[in-house]
């Protein structure tokens, strides 16, 4: 009678069994195995056992299940309830874990068989287990974290935070604030309740996916002390619930830092205008004394040379050429002064740059020709451009001088304009002493004079080297550039000039 019933009921269930793709295998009470799918013969083939298990001893197929495994059977068959269960098993150093579902089938309201459902679940509590190291980084990286870490829901209530909010509010652990609103931990001060409205909005902003700016903002603590704060905030989407994190930072220090550059700033710009007067007033002060020594050595060497013996007239000349040189120091100054103090306009007009250029070469070739040297221009015959005309007489002159100091005698010195349409290209190349990298560094700043003591290199080394600081101004209040090129020293320079032919008023 009984195995007929355990026939039919394996008639019963035979096709489902078969059917399903997790191993599966039926055992009666006395843990006899009396159905067994395909899918189970072919899971334990790997397992070292073989795949004829039909009426034999569950333990005596599987050897190395746990002693707990006959006490769940035994109460699935006492109570009738499903029991779900996960075990692991270690195979060739390797772990496997298994969910076993072990469902009763009941015959006159008895338990007489129970279906034992396998899933290989080792990718699952792998990926669990990825996750839970994760989440332990993650949890490790946020309670250490010098920044205050917190996240609110859409309510604005806080829902977790490290242990950083006690830097900001007087509270003995985060547990003191956890549940409440962001308003209540933040904003019940009376000197934050201008905050509350900035707050909204950016969490407001933050929640329709918006991605704001990181905002700095003075915040009063409970106790007293005010501090400056760095805020972001950024959206999180856990399961369907979205949740801000945002990160508060402490930069009370930096804040005070800009506040201390800011003053000494000031005070360097204020050193620096005082500055700029005293250059200027003195300038002003020394220029026509000293406009009246050179006066007056000129007129003795033009009126009274022949009258005046040779002794005294070499002492007239160098007070001449003394006086000169001040002057010109002078008038420098003067003009750093004013373009430091951004008072330099430019009186542009349009002039013929090749009169121009003319003019400067012109005044300065006798300097040439004390020093021997080949002037040679190539430039077309008119060109009319939009300048100051004197600042660029001064540039020009500036340039060629610059050459002339720098060039050893039998040198050449050769100034070349192109007419580009728009804008006009002027070079001015010598065979002079040439220039190193470090050279060129620092020849457009103010007093970038290059020193070259104890070189024998038949040149002028005086100057102020203020010359190419007032040359560079005055080409870019002219929107134009400058630069210089040299291969080296003893390889010659070429100064480089560019300048449009309508300069733009935005310029001056």
């Amino acid at each position: 009678m009984i195995d007929k019933k355990f026939k039919d009921s394996e008639g019963r269930y035979r096709t489902i069994i078969e059917s399903i793709g997790d191993p599966i295998h039926v055992i009666d009470n006395k843990f006899q195995i009396i159905i067994a799918n395909p899918t189970l013969k072919e899971w334990i083939e790997p397992l070292g056992i073989k795949s004829e298990v039909i009426g034999k001893n569950l333990f005596e197929v599987f050897p190395f299940l746990p002693n707990n495994i006959a006490e769940e059977y035994e109460s699935v068959f006492d109570l009738g309830q499903t029991l779900i269960t996960e075990e692991c098993t270690n195979i060739d150093e390797k772990s496997i874990y298994t969910e076993i579902r072990k469902i009763p089938i009941f015959e006159e309201g008895k338990v007489v068989q129970v279906i034992t459902i396998l899933r290989d679940i080792t990718e699952k509590k792998i990926g669990e287990q990825k996750i839970r190291e994760s989440e332990e980084k993650y949890r490790h990286l946020f309670e250490t974290s010098p920044y205050f870490i917190g996240i609110i829901n859409s309510e604005g209530i806080l829902i977790d935070s490290n242990d950083e909010i006690k830097r900001f509010q007087s509270i003995h652990t985060k547990d003191d604030v956890i549940g409440k609103t962001f308003k209540e931990i933040f904003l019940l001060n009376e000197k934050n309740k201008h905050l509350i409205s900035m707050f909204e909005k950016v969490f407001k902003s933050i929640l329709n996916g918006d991605n704001p700016r990181p905002i700095n903002f003075q915040f009063s603590r409970s106790i007293g002390e005010s501090m400056w704060l760095h805020i972001e905030g950024s959206l999180i989407e856990i399961g369907n619930q979205k949740l801000i994190q945002f990160l508060i930072q402490d930069i009370t220090a930096l804040k005070n830092a800009e506040k201390l550059i800011k003053e000494e700033n000031e005070k360097l710009l204020e050193l620096n205008k005082m500055k700029s007067e005293l250059i200027s007033r003195v300038s002003h002060e020394l220029k026509t004394p000293l406009n009246s020594i050179y006066g007056a050595a000129q007129i003795i060497l033009e009126v009274y040379q022949e009258q005046t013996n040779p002794d005294t007239l070499e002492f007239i000349k160098m007070i001449r050429k003394g006086s000169k040189r001040l002057k010109l120091l002078i008038e420098n100054l003067l003009d750093a002064a004013i373009i430091e103090s951004g008072k330099l306009k430019l009186n542009l007009q349009n002039e013929d740059l090749v009169e121009i250029i003319r003019d400067c070469t012109k005044r300065i070739q006798y300097l040439a020709n004390n020093r021997d040297l080949i002037l040679e221009l190539k430039i077309p015959t008119k060109v009319i451009i939009n300048v100051d005309k004197i600042r660029i007489e001064q540039v020009i002159t500036n340039l060629l001088s610059n050459a002339i100091k720098n060039t050893p005698s039998k040198g050449t010195i050769s100034v070349n304009l192109e007419d580009l349409g728009d804008n006009i290209y002027l070079r001015i190349r010598d065979t002079g002493i040439g220039l190193t990298e470090n050279d060129m560094g620092k020849l457009f700043e103010k007093f970038g004079k290059i020193e070259r003591y104890g070189q024998q290199m038949d040149i002028d080394i005086e100057g102020s080297g203020l010359g190419l600081y007032l040359s560079k101004e005055i080409i870019d209040l002219h929107g134009g550039k400058i630069w210089v090129e040299s291969k080296g020293r003893n390889n010659g320079a070429t100064f480089n000039i560019t300048l449009l032919k309508n300069v733009d008023d935005s310029y001056n």
